[in-house]
């Protein structure tokens, strides 16, 4: 996989996934009712050597956003091709957070060449390791949720769980201990979903949270006051939560009669009503997304506020001071005993000009997205520069652990 990776097929790079899937028992444990869009596999003919020159020349006949080569070996006998999985659709855009539900993945593990050198292994939706090049490392950090960078924007985290507080009944909103958690990961997860459309796009980009408003340091070719997003998410959520205390209502007295034939029909409008404006913000934020990422194809960064409202976008960054130091973060928290030295002269012209504007403004962050495909967050901490250089942005259920998802409460389905 890794040497396939490192070739091009007609001028383009190579990208593919396998899963690793025993031909004599692909699904040893199906569910009782097998849903139409669920996986199966398609076997060849006969099998394939798995070689990186079998792999750089079938791998355009997949894409890693809905199929994969099915691979397996032994002691007995080397790795081979022996078919391929489809339906990928539903897992790819579930990891990405852009369904709310995703179906069990097929096999043992999967590995992904996502670009030149880089791979990933994971099993189901954990991720296990991650090569770029020569350097190997564990599933990542996740910095948005824990740590400087989460409490850089926490603040407005909060006042937008606030926000949606006053739009809900107080007796609705009181109703359930864990909305604030659903709509928090909400915000994240749709800051998530741009920087991963972003990295999609694959010319790389960068985008700056600032509480700055003064607008120094900064020259903004195109401003573009565009608020829709924060407002769509406050839309979002208040429907969601009266839709769900609408549908919890319902459950308690279909389990109380039964039948449900003195359930008020009220409640089953309000349901109804709310369902239908939480999907149409679900919709509307979608587009948002897309917007706003291709707002990142101009050179420059996209700026943007606390709130996650476009200010302007083809932004080039004026301040000239370079930090006097710059640190690699080695956890969430970086932690000071683990940093690790960086030489800023290492790196690209918006790498270094990102370090150079959150180093005079503190409590600003960056992201940056490389054309590689590597995304870095960059904020200051106390009197250092810190640089989050693994950051992990696919969503995590653990295969192994039982402990809750990192984003909140989320249905895998078969």
């Amino acid at each position: 996989m890794y040497a396939a990776s490192m070739a091009t097929e007609e001028g383009q790079k190579i990208t593919f996934d396998v899963t690793w899937i025993d031909p004599d028992n692909p699904d040893p444990n199906p569910p009782g009712r097998i849903v139409s869009d669920r996986w199966t596999t398609v076997p060849f003919s006969s099998k394939i050597r798995a070689t990186a020159r079998s792999l750089m020349k079938a791998a355009r006949a997949t894409d890693p956003r809905t199929s994969s080569f099915a691979v397996y070996g032994s002691e007995a006998e080397q790795v081979f091709i022996w078919g391929m999985v489809d339906q990928g659709n539903r897992a790819y855009d579930f990891a990405r957070f852009d369904s709310e539900s995703g179906p069990d993945r097929p096999g043992l593990f999967q590995a992904s060449a996502i670009g030149i050198g880089h791979l990933t292994v994971s099993i189901g939706y954990e991720p296990i390791a991650e090569l770029r090049i020569d350097r190997l490392s564990g599933s990542g950090l996740d910095p948005l949720r824990a740590g400087p960078i989460h409490e850089a924007i926490r603040p407005r985290l909060e006042r937008y769980v606030q926000a949606v507080r006053e739009a809900v009944p107080k007796e609705i909103y009181t109703d359930r201990p864990d909305w604030d958690l659903g709509i928090r990961s909400k915000w994240l997860e749709t800051l998530v979903r741009i920087l991963l459309r972003i990295r999609g796009m694959g010319h790389g980009g960068a985008v700056l949270i600032t509480t700055d408003t003064s607008g120094t340091g900064l020259d903004a070719k195109y401003e573009i006051p565009y608020p829709r997003l924060p407002e769509a998410l406050r839309r979002w959520a208040a429907a969601w939560i009266r839709k769900t205390y609408a549908d919890d209502l319902i459950g308690e007295m279909l389990d109380d009669d039964g039948d449900g034939s003195t359930i008020d029909a009220g409640l089953y409008l309000d349901e109804t009503v709310y369902r239908n404006r939480s999907e149409e913000a679900t919709d509307e934020i979608d587009g948002i997304i897309w917007f706003i990422a291709c707002l990142s194809r101009i050179d420059g960064l996209v700026l943007m506020n606390s709130d996650l409202a476009v200010k302007a976008f083809g932004t080039i960054i004026t301040v000239e001071d370079a930090p006097s130091t710059v640190y690699a973060a080695q956890d969430e928290y970086a932690m000071i005993s683990r940093r690790v030295p960086l030489s800023y002269d290492a790196f690209g012209t918006r790498h270094r000009s990102m370090m150079r504007y959150c180093n005079s403004y503190p409590g600003s962050v960056g992201f940056v997205i490389s054309q590689d495909g590597d995304i870095r967050a960059i904020t200051k901490v106390d009197q250092d520069l810190i640089v989050w250089d693994d950051v992990r942005l696919q969503r995590v259920l653990l295969a192994s652990a039982s402990r809750a998802p990192l984003i909140g409460p989320r249905r895998v389905t078969n």
